[in-house]
């Protein structure tokens, strides 16, 4: 009887594996990950419409990115090899029809209003690095910021471009964190030159996005 136990656990494993499972969930022992592609994950080159036809864009990153959906657009959550977690979304607000004011100022208040959303949350919005410019003929606000929840927090990095189109601001933004970094490093997401390695995946993804 003993002789056969392991090979029965051996053959549940087989079989749950089989499942398209992306992790094994053994209860004691964790999740074991099976190397496998979630089901649901984007390939390079899919496109992606938003059901409200808001906006489309083209996938640029195949590090096993799922969607999730939310009311004001999609998300895209994915890991990196060394266990970081990365996040793409394009997030749409509508404007009031009566809001008054300039199109960057219309873009600082977006921002701000985030600002406030993460502090009545419990969290921290640190803007680095903000600039301002015109692509395609509509204004944008690009910013360089960190998230921080508490003081010993993981500091995540986000990459945010607020564009205005009629009566919508679009918010593009790709976030990286890594799962090996400290929480005391002080330098990390502290400067420009510390969001480097999040600049080029962050860029691609803004070439893809077409508004609608």
């Amino acid at each position: 009887m003993s002789s056969r136990f392991p090979t029965f656990i051996i053959l549940i494993l087989i079989a749950l594996s089989s499942l398209a499972c992306e992790t094994i969930h053994t209860g004691v022992l964790g999740d074991i990950p099976t190397g496998m592609k979630p089901s649901s994950a984007l390939n390079v080159g899919d496109t992606y419409s938003d059901p409200l036809n808001r906006f489309s864009l083209k996938i640029t990153d195949d590090r096993h990115l799922v969607v999730k959906r939310t009311k004001e657009g999609v998300v895209f959550e994915g890991k990196a090899i060394d266990r970081g977690d990365i996040i793409y979304a394009v997030l749409v607000y509508e404007l009031p029809s009566d809001m008054k004011g300039t199109d960057y100022g219309i873009l600082e208040a977006t921002w701000d209003g985030l600002v406030e959303k993460a502090r009545a949350a419990g969290g921290t919005l640190i803007a680095i690095d903000k600039q301002k410019s015109v692509k395609n003929g509509l204004p944008y606000l690009e910013a360089y910021y960190r998230s921080e929840r508490g003081t010993n927090s993981l500091k995540r990095g986000y990459i945010s471009r607020f564009v205005k189109k009629d009566n919508r601001v679009y918010n593009m933004y790709y976030s990286y964190v890594s799962m090996y970094q400290s929480a005391f490093d002080t330098s990390i997401y502290n400067s420009v030159e510390s969001f480097a390695d999040l600049k080029e995946p962050a860029a691609k993804f803004f070439e893809g996005v077409r508004f609608e």
